[in-house]
């Protein structure tokens, strides 16, 4: 009986250090991130990068964001988000050892959200291309170390298009009415 209870605590540890979720070291950067024009470094706190996983040849638009959404360097730095208390993210549901593929977004930090600024008229956002990486397995035997993004190529933004806003949209009307009263007499 001690034999069994033996081999099934064996089991168990083996299984689930086989299911540990992967890491992802996201202080390690890949090329710069640009704003729209395609020269200038994004830079402070009014933009936004996150790292999203999914499975490697999926959209990235169905990847999973994870970690927090971290602002730009400024100065030197600019175009690399700071990862200052974000360190190693971990891709839940994805095993330690597995591969996967990852991108970077970022936005306007006014917009709130990634998804809200995809919509949001006028708001700057954009997407690097997938880069294929092995997963960090922390309860690996040996453990491996996390995942190095530094393969992450540069990109940069696009906007949304501007919508007028309301008042000037009614301005517009009230001088064509203006217009056609006088055009009347």
């Amino acid at each position: 009986m001690k034999k069994l209870l033996v081999a099934a605590a064996m089991l168990v540890t083996v299984l689930s250090a086989k299911a540990a979720d992967g890491t992802i070291d996201f202080t390690s950067q890949g090329n710069q991130i640009f704003d729209v024009n395609g020269t200038t470094a994004l830079s402070g706190s009014s933009f936004l990068a996150q790292l999203a996983y999914g499975t490697v040849g999926a959209n990235p638009s169905t990847f999973t964001a994870i970690g927090n959404p971290a602002p730009f360097l400024t100065g030197g730095g600019a175009g690399f988000w700071d990862p200052t208390g974000q360190g190693i993210v971990t891709a839940t549901g994805a095993a330690g050892g597995s591969q996967v593929a990852v991108v970077v977004r970022a936005w306007t930090a006014a917009s709130g959200s990634f998804t809200a600024a995809t919509t949001a008229a006028g708001a700057k956002w954009g997407v690097s291309s997938p880069l294929t990486i092995t997963l960090g397995n922390p309860s690996g035997t040996p453990p491996t170390t996390p995942a190095d993004i530094s393969g992450i190529a540069s990109f940069h933004l696009t906007q949304n298009a501007s919508v007028p806003e309301p008042s000037t949209i009614a301005l517009g009307l009230l001088g064509a009415g203006a217009l056609a009263l006088r055009r009347r007499k």
